[in-house]
């Protein structure tokens, strides 16, 4: 189309909106797949973060990777180990993602987060 070829469009808009829109539209799909830390002790400092690297029909382009992943996957903390695996899976599980295509360019490349404290309880 002619906005991935030709000129950017010189004014993005509501980029904040955009952005809030997509990860509400992210987490409520990844809410199908993931099975949260809320049943762990002290769920709210078990948040991670994925990078999804997405292709336009919101199937992954390649493995999704952890935010940090050093840091959770060594970490003396069975849960946020577990809690980071648990992102992945989920990750992995709920592609393609439905993620509107005339933003392709703004969720190309997202991240998302796996917080307990998102999702209610």
């Amino acid at each position: 189309s002619a906005t991935d070829s030709g000129e950017r469009r010189r004014s993005v808009g509501n980029g904040e909106a955009n952005t809030a829109t997509l990860q509400v539209i992210l987490q409520n799909h990844l809410a199908r797949c993931w099975r949260n830390s809320l049943d762990a002790p002290h769920p709210d400092e078990l948040a991670v973060e994925v990078e999804l690297s997405l292709n336009r029909n919101g199937e992954l382009m390649g493995p999704p990777r952890l935010i940090d992943q050093g840091r959770i996957l060594s970490s003396p903390n069975p849960y946020l180990r577990v809690a980071g695996e648990r992102a992945l899976r989920a990750a992995s599980l709920c592609a393609p993602y439905p993620l509107p295509p005339e933003q392709y360019s703004e969720w190309r490349q997202i991240t998302a987060n796996f917080a307990p404290s998102l999702y209610g309880n």
